[in-house]
């Protein structure tokens, strides 16, 4: 059975059992509530228990309410209830997530921008051995880099996890260069390597080097889709996402000899 197989069972399993889990806690709640409507009416008449039935529900709903309002679920509800056409495109094209991979290639972006590697770093977390990020020079790029070191140290991975790979200025906007390092990366990394590519962060040239990385070297490829973005699109500190595998449909050295 395939790895994205797996997932989805495992994910069908975790729904049946959540539905049990809901569906005998609703039978359990509802003979509680049957239990104090009965002593409610015993101590205080029919009429003043639905005074105080009344009370404690609109009570009850605010403390709900005030509870998802200041945790991450709140997110998760605006996302999950928001209609079809208020979502990204991007949710409409991937099918499975990510598998876990065991190495994990990321460009790093200075500031708010580091926060997608945080996602995917956090999804990589059972199997990863060593995740290569890529960065040009600058200390904004230095301080998402160690950033992304005490992530890896807060979740309990091994030291010396993170290895930077620092780029000429030029990569900024250059996608050359990038291409070159990614091919150093997967040639040490050898043809078995469970090696995957994520070209969320970095910049415009980091996305096209990766894709192409991809698409020439047979590798997988993967995107980060922050549950909430900024006004710039980035993901929003302190919140998760869904990395997703995306599947090229080309092979440009198909489509080059075609064109010959």
């Amino acid at each position: 059975m395939s790895l994205h197989r797996q997932t989805s069972a495992t994910r069908d399993g975790i729904v049946a059992a959540a539905t049990g889990v809901g569906l005998a806690t609703a039978f359990g709640v509802g003979l509680l509530l049957q239990a104090v409507v009965r002593w409610s009416v015993r101590q205080w008449g029919e009429r003043d228990a639905i005074v105080f039935l009344m009370a404690a529900g609109i009570a009850l709903l605010a403390a709900v309410v005030v509870y998802v309002s200041r945790t991450h679920l709140a997110r998760r509800l605006r996302q999950t209830l928001s209609p079809r056409w208020m979502k990204p495109d991007l949710l409409r094209i991937h099918g499975e997530p990510a598998a876990p991979a065991q190495i994990v290639v990321v460009g790093i972006s200075p500031g708010p921008g580091v926060e997608s590697a945080f996602i995917a770093l956090r999804h990589h977390r059972a199997v990863v051995r060593k995740v290569y990020a890529l960065h040009t020079p600058g200390e904004p790029l230095l301080e998402s880099l160690g950033r992304l070191r005490e992530e890896a140290r807060a979740l309990e991975l091994p030291a010396g996890l993170i290895e930077a790979v620092e780029l000429p200025p030029s990569a900024f906007h250059d996608p050359s260069a990038i291409y070159a390092a990614l091919h150093a990366i997967i040639d040490a990394a050898g043809p078995d390597a469970d090696l995957v590519l994520d070209y969320t962060g970095g910049t415009k040239a980091f996305t096209a080097a990766m894709a192409l990385a991809a698409s020439t070297g047979g590798r997988r490829l993967e995107y980060v889709i922050p549950a909430e973005r900024d006004a710039r699109g980035r993901a929003v500190p302190g919140t998760d996402g869904e990395v997703v595998e995306v599947e090229l449909q080309f092979d440009p050295r198909a489509l080059g000899a075609n064109r010959a």
